[in-house]
This record gives structure tokens, C-alpha cells and sequence, in this order.
């Protein structure tokens, strides 16, 4: 139990963790990316219009002053001095012509195929590898001019890479951190469930003094009163109810800590099965009920084969004693895939997914009344679960039709 409620405890907030690094990395990088992504789209809407001076290629000083001039458009002065472009014209009659002096490592074969790319993609703007370009059509020719955005690009990747080594260490660090102190942030809830325990034992021991008294004075009253006398019937069958419900009160409260350490090794559980299903025969047919199998033979399992079949007894037990009178209870196990698959169908009122959900917490009954006559109290089916957790399994309950109730269980 302690060690499931420290990887719960690690597990929330190491998903916590990890959303809010992710939602500030996302955060800063859309901030980063608009304000890139701004300063190439307005650097090239400076260059197709001519709002300012262009550089030749190795001028350095006119590099410098077209970030000056460009810094005035808004645009950050250090990716204005960095720009480097090339131009490619069509004209009317379908000529290209080419201009790399703004730019260096390109060859005309690679700008004219940049170029064709572009153009037959049919976007005005767009981006083709580390380039952005933009086309303008003027007194019939067609402009294609490309950005080089390698550096804009590379700073981008740099930022991502960097951000995600500091988150993973962050990580790292918060993993070990929820690790150590885990234990004095789960101690308040061990404690309360310790005392629980504790509360339910000594409870348990209190109460059966006075009810071992009292089914001993009605043995008195028995003899003088005789064994048909109706008062003494009803307080016999309290006394038997009482003790059953300390009973497992006290299974309860050891259940859960036996099942987690309860030792696991390799055994039939094909034959497990088997045998809590034939331990149920008779009672199926003392309640003139069926109890059919299907079970595939042979299967072999790693895990507790006490458990396993306190598991399958419980869920038999309990489809016998809610299954009316001529009803058939249906057990089946098989392989699953990669998994076992266990279920025990029966018929039974309509239940609510309310119901549903809730069936496996402790004392959760969904008819008071009927489980009076059955003598249940809402402990063995989380008993079961707690089996099926200990094994890293799943169990459910769903309504396969009206009138039929299903529990699978997953190993």
C-alpha cells in the first residue's frame, strides 16, 4: 500500500512537472518564433518593394546601413545586418533571370530550382528548407525572392535543444526529490489508514465479548423457551449476521496488506480455476442453479495462486448469490493476446453506471435489502480488486445486456 501511494505520489507530480516545463518551452518558443518569423516577413517585404537601399554582396557597409535603415520598419537591426537574399525574375516571354550578389554557397542550377519549386507550388509565400520566399508580379514579369533563414532557423533548433537538455535534467532532479520526500507527504493518509485499521481491529475484538454473551443468554432462553419460539429464531440470525460482518471486518482490515505480500512463483492456473469452479458446483446446484466453464487447459501464470483463486471464488460466490432461481452462471478463461482474461457472467437486475462504477468500493451495496437476504456486505468484490492490483491487473464490471451483468478481470 505504502509503495503504491509513492508511485502515485511521484507520478502526479512528475506529470505535473513535465506539462508545466513543456507549457513554458511552448510559451517561449511561440514567442520566439512570431518575433522571427515577423522580422523575415517585413525584411522581405522591404526588399520586394524597395523601401530601402539593397547591398551588393561583400559590402559591408551597406549591409550596415540597410539594418539602419530597415531597424526603422521595425525590424531588428542585428537580422537586418545578417540578411542575405537572392532574386529570380521571369519576364513576359517566360526568360529567367538570376541574381546571387546578395548571397553566398548557391549555385544558379540550385536558385532556379528553388525557384521553379516555388512558383509551381502556386503560395505567394512560403518556405522551401532554410529559405522563405515571396513572389511579386509587376508589368508582366514575376519576381521570386528568397531569404536566407538559416540562422533564424539554426537559433530556433539551438533554443528546442537547450530547452529540453535543462528540462530533462530538471526532471531528473524532480524525480529524486518526489522520491525522498514522498514518504512525509504521504504520511498523513498512511497514518489515517493505519489508525482505521487499528480502529477496525479493536472494534472487531470489542464487539464479539458482548455477542458471545449475548448468544449465550438466548441458548438460556432457547432451553426454557423452546426452539420454535420466533424471537429467539430472529435473535439467533442477528448473532450469526454480527459475527459474520467481524469476521470480515477483520479480513478486511489484513486483506489488503497479505494480498501485496503475498510471495509470487509459476503454477497451473488453468488448474486454479478449475478447482474453484468445481468447489462452487455443489452450491450452484443446492440453489437449483447452473454453473457452466469454458477454460482453456494448460495456461501457466507468475503470481500468488492463493490470491488467484480467492479471486475466482469471490467472483463465482457472488454471481451464485445474486443469480435467480433456474439462472446459469457462466465462467470463462482463456489467453487474451498477451494478456489472461477471466470472466464470470450472470444474470441479474439492471444496474446503473453509478452502481457500476462504485461496486468495487468497500461496503458499496446497490440494494440494501437484497443483500440482507444474501448475507453480504460489500467486502468481497474489493477484496477482489485488490487481488487484481497486487497482480498489475484490471477488473471490471459492465451490463452486457439488460438483464445479464459481466466481470472481467485482465492478468
Amino acid at each position: 500500500m505504502v509503495k503504491s501511494l509513492r508511485k502515485k505520489f511521484v507520478m502526479v507530480a512528475m506529470i505535473s512537472v513535465v506539462i508545466v516545463i513543456l507549457a513554458i518551452i511552448g510559451a517561449i518558443y511561440a514567442v520566439l518564433l512570431v518575433n522571427v518569423r515577423s522580422d523575415d516577413d517585413q525584411i522581405l517585404k522591404l526588399i520586394s518593394q524597395n523601401e530601402v537601399a539593397l547591398p551588393k554582396g561583400g559590402d559591408d557597409e551597406g549591409f550596415e546601413k540597410f539594418a539602419k535603415e530597415a531597424s526603422k520598419y521595425g525590424v531588428d537591426r542585428n537580422a537586418a545586418s545578417s540578411t542575405r537574399f537572392f532574386e529570380v525574375t521571369y519576364d513576359a516571354n517566360g526568360n529567367m533571370n538570376i541574381n546571387l550578389s546578395n548571397i553566398l554557397g548557391i549555385s544558379e542550377q540550385t536558385a532556379e530550382h528553388y525557384a521553379d519549386q516555388a512558383v509551381a507550388s502556386g503560395n505567394d509565400s512560403a518556405y522551401i528548407d532554410d529559405y522563405k520566399y515571396v513572389i511579386e508580379k509587376k508589368d508582366g514579369t514575376t519576381q521570386v525572392i528568397f531569404l536566407n533563414c538559416f540562422e533564424d532557423n539554426q537559433t530556433l533548433r539551438a533554443f528546442l535543444a537547450s530547452a529540453f537538455l535543462i528540462g530533462g535534467m530538471a526532471l531528473v532532479v524532480m524525480f529524486l526529490v518526489s522520491w525522498l520526500l514522498s514518504p512525509k507527504a504521504i504520511a498523513p493518509y498512511v497514518e489515517n489508514m493505519e489508525r482505521q485499521k487499528q480502529f477496525i481491529t479493536d472494534a472487531s475484538h470489542e464487539l464479539k465479548t458482548p455477542l458471545s454473551i449475548i448468544s449465550a443468554d438466548s441458548s438460556v432462553l432457547e432451553m426454557e423457551l423452546g426452539e420454535n419460539n420466533k424471537w429467539i429464531r430472529s435473535i439467533h440470525h442477528q448473532i450469526r449476521r454480527m459475527d459474520q460482518l467481524i469476521k470480515d471486518l477483520l479480513t478486511l482490515s489484513k486483506s489488503e496488506e497479505m494480498i501485496e505480500q503475498a510471495p509470487f512463483a509459476s503454477f497451473d492456473i488453468s488448474g486454479a480455476v478449475e478447482s474453484s469452479v468445481n468447489n462452487f458446483e455443489a452450491l450452484a446446484d443446492s440453489h437449483k442453479k447452473t454453473l457452466t466453464r469454458q477454460i482453456e487447459p494448460g495456461l501457466v501464470y507468475n503470481g500468488n495462486q492463493e490470491n488467484i483463486e480467492q479471486l475466482t471464488a469471490i467472483l463465482i460466490d457472488n454471481a451464485i448469490k445474486y443469480t435467480p432461481e433456474s439462472g446459469e452462471v457462466t465462467v470463462t478463461f482463456g489467453q487474451d493476446g498477451k494478456h489472461l482474461a477471466l470472466t464470470v457472467t450472470n444474470p441479474c437486475q439492471e444496474m446503473s453506471e453509478k452502481d457500476l462504477k462504485r461496486i468495487f468500493d468497500r461496503f458499496y451495496r446497490t440494494d440494501s435489502s437484497r443483500a440482507r437476504k444474501t448475507g453480504g456486505y460489500g467486502i468481497g468484490l474489493s477484496i477482489a480488486s485488490a487481488v487484481v492490483d497486487a497482480h498489475k491487473g484490471k477488473i471490471s464490471a459492465e451490463m452486457i445486456d439488460d438483464n445479464h451483468i459481466q466481470f472481467q478481470v485482465i492478468l
